[in-house]
């Protein structure tokens, strides 16, 4: 039956019994699309809104364009350096990069 003589089968078998209190009720799992706008977004990192300001803005911006733009954003609210936030992320992250006045999304 084998070609290796050196097997050795080995012979068990296992009985698994499973009992299910409500036969009635079983769970479903969805999945929903929600459109939502980036800029009302609290739980987003800086870098991400800042690319999406780029991409928004044909992937060339001045940090005073980037800057208008997420002025208005949630994550913004109540912080009082924003402007050094974003000037920060831009220079930290190897996704942007400056050429003379603007700030450029390479990805």
């Amino acid at each position: 039956m084998y070609s290796n003589n050196n097997f050795i089968p080995i012979k068990h078998e296992h009985l698994l019994v499973f009992r299910k209190n409500k036969i009635w009720v079983y769970n479903i799992k969805t999945t929903t699309d929600i459109k939502a706008n980036i800029i009302n977004a609290t739980n987003i990192t800086w870098r991400d809104l800042i690319q999406a300001t780029l991409e928004y803005l044909k992937n060339k911006a001045t940090i005073d364009e980037i800057y208008n733009i997420l002025i208005k954003s949630k994550k913004a609210k109540g912080n009082n350096y924003v402007r050094e936030k974003i000037r920060q992320t831009l220079n930290n992250n190897p996704n942007f990069q400056k050429k003379e006045d603007k700030w450029i999304l390479c990805i």
